[in-house]
């Protein structure tokens, strides 16, 4: 009798442990991918692209026209005055600062434009994620950088850049090209 209690209660416990276990679908996604490939993640790399690429040409041409100065500077340096050369030489390490703090300021509007247009494009892909996990009644959607193993049956990257490019097709970053 004890026997088959046992047997009945682990039968029971088996079949309602299955049943959860069914109910709770778990997926991942490769938000990696997503954010380099979907029409949105691509217009925020253009962007990000262009904005770099302009810092970059101004950072060359500012770097070559201080070389020249000192270059100059150093041509003059026996025809000069010891005080005149010393003050342009000083204005000269005071410019080389401004544009130091100016390059610095340049790069992090870059990184703070990639982190906010990252975040508003994970803002508008959150809703999707929740209607696409509530019409397939998915309760868990896990990263793919966070996996360890899984099979690819689970892998809902594909689907959901459908969707996202088919919704999102483009993010404006907000940005003024200053000085």
């Amino acid at each position: 009798m004890y026997k088959k209690n046992l047997f009945f209660f682990v039968i029971l416990y088996s079949f309602i442990f299955n049943t959860i276990t069914l109910a709770n679908i778990i997926v991942y996604l490769d938000m990696n991918k997503i954010m380099n490939t979907s029409k949105p993640g691509i217009s925020i790399l253009e962007q990000l692209k262009i904005i770099n690429n302009n810092n970059l040409i101004f950072f060359k041409k500012s770097e070559k026209d201080f070389k020249q100065q000192e270059t100059t500077l150093r041509t003059q340096k026996n025809i000069l005055s010891k005080d005149e050369f010393t003050t342009k030489f000083n204005n000269l390490k005071i410019e080389i600062s401004k544009y130091n703090k100016i390059r610095n300021d340049k790069i992090n509007e870059l990184n703070q434009l990639k982190l906010n247009a990252t975040n508003k494009l994970l803002k508008l892909i959150n809703p999707l994620l929740t209607e696409y996990s509530a019409q397939n009644s998915i309760s868990m959607i896990i990263q793919k950088k966070n996996l360890v193993i899984g099979i690819n049956e689970l892998d809902i990257t594909e689907k959901i850049l459908t969707i996202i490019n088919n919704k999102i097709t483009k993010i404006d970053i907000k940005w003024h090209q200053a000085r």
